[in-house]
């Protein structure tokens, strides 16, 4: 069987997703090495896989030359692009190290590449070694395909819900997209700061990789492949219908259980009480992530944690990522502000749990089946999913600006009290469970 490098970002849901993938290879007879620009080896390892760490990726051009170029005035990026017209690519390249790359993944050995879509930099150094490449992502097709019956991953628009959701619609979505990213290639061109995709490219070009297979993209990655084979870590039964691109493979959400939980006692007990209660009480629980990457909207969360006072039974779990001490909320009793939350654990007695839109504990609602209350962050993926939980009603997309703490409380009470949701859920999850027990090897050699 194969030895199969797999190349992960370290951010951690991909990290956790990835352990499950890494678990399905091996058991399908597979060796696996992790490799990561992160130092992520104490996670790795304690997993029990091998690791390699590789060099930092310099997504900011950090280089003292260019970085004071690139914060300079238009003038003096102007002279210095002029004098170094020719050299651009050569100092970007070092810059980037990518040639450093292709010496580091060749010590590897590898029969096979797996690649976290995003690393742009990594999938260009591995393409060059003539050693096959897999990609995976975490989201839906974000492909304008045939038909017109796919939005763009980055609006909130639904196939056949008004003008918006015609054909029509969701070509002018794609148009406008198109636009944006053509428009800000362009700015970031005539004011010489575009050094990091054009190096990218034309490493690629240089390393023999078909350029004409790539598409720009902001969404958030500066490409997007139509070559290569990409599993996605979704359901195509929960993606919009449409015909899917011949290289994007639906595999199925990649759910992690044994997951350490190094979590305060005095949270841990605290979680048990509050689902104690709920299991003694019949109450209903609802959770909610203030979120550990973006900054937190307090005053959305102020009106979630009104929306429940008056609601004796309900339970609210508000995880804050982290990002919120808890005496930031004025405590009540059947509101519970913990700092780091197990959401596994937590999910799997969940009744409705309002989520931003990320894919990843998206995932983990369909998992256990807990209908979602979708409140989108508007940023990366959110909308989309957001859209694809309301059509497939799996749930309820809310209006995070307008939506007042009486509607979000009535969209609750809607989830909770209407078997559809559940029911719902309930199905696509044993569609997700069939997903599980199919094996992953024979995408590995798909041609695209």
């Amino acid at each position: 069987m194969a030895h199969i490098a797999l190349i992960i970002t370290g951010l951690t849901g991909r990290l956790h997703s990835s352990f499950k993938l890494a678990t399905k290879l091996q058991s399908e007879g597979h060796s696996i090495i992790y490799l990561c620009p992160q130092n992520v080896r104490e996670k790795v390892v304690k997993h029990g896989f091998d690791y390699v760490q590789l060099s930092p990726i310099n997504f900011g051009y950090k280089h003292s030359t260019l970085k004071n170029i690139q914060s300079s005035s238009w003038v003096k990026r102007f002279v210095y692009h002029y004098k170094n017209y020719f050299n651009h690519y050569e100092i970007g390249k070092k810059v980037l190290g990518l040639e450093v790359y292709k010496a580091e993944l060749k010590k590897v050995k590898p029969d096979h590449f797996i690649i976290d879509v995003e690393l742009h930099d990594l999938i260009f150094a591995a393409s060059a070694l003539n050693i096959p490449v897999t990609l995976f992502t975490a989201w839906f097709s974000n492909n304008m395909g045939l038909g017109l019956k796919l939005p763009p991953l980055r609006t909130n628009i639904i196939p056949g819900n008004g003008i918006k959701g015609s054909s029509l619609g969701i070509l002018a979505s794609w148009l406008f997209i198109k636009f944006k990213v053509q428009a800000r290639i362009l700015v970031n061109k005539l004011t010489f700061k575009d050094y990091r995709r054009k190096v990218l490219r034309k490493f690629a070009k240089e390393n023999n990789f078909p350029t004409n297979t790539l598409i720009e993209s902001n969404l958030p990655y500066l490409f997007c492949y139509t070559n290569l084979p990409i599993l996605s870590f979704t359901l195509s039964e929960m993606d919009f219908p449409h015909k899917p691109a011949k290289n994007h493979i639906y595999v199925g959400p990649m759910i992690y259980e044994k997951r350490d939980f190094n979590f305060d006692v005095k949270s841990i007990h605290l979680i048990d009480e509050i689902i104690n209660e709920k299991q003694m009480t019949n109450k209903k629980l609802i959770y909610f992530s203030v979120g550990s990457i973006l900054v937190p909207d307090i005053d959305f969360v102020k009106k979630i944690i009104k929306s429940i006072e008056e609601e004796k039974n309900w339970l609210l779990i508000v995880s804050l990522g982290g990002k919120l001490p808890i005496d930031t909320f004025k405590p009540q009793t059947n509101c519970f502000f913990i700092p780091w939350v197990p959401q596994l654990k937590v999910l799997e007695h969940t009744d409705c749990a309002i989520v931003h839109g990320g894919i990843n504990t998206i995932s983990e609602c369909l998992h256990y089946a807990v209908p979602m209350l979708a409140y989108s962050a508007n940023v990366a993926e959110g909308n989309g999913n957001a859209a694809r939980i309301h059509y497939h009603k799996l749930g309820i997309m809310g209006d995070k600006i307008n939506d007042s703490s009486k509607e979000i409380r009535e969209h609750i009470n809607k989830i909770l009290n209407d078997k559809t949701y559940k029911n719902n859920l309930n199905t696509l999850n044993s569609i997700y469970r069939k997903y599980e027990e199919k094996t992953l090897s024979e995408h590995l050699n798909t041609k695209c």
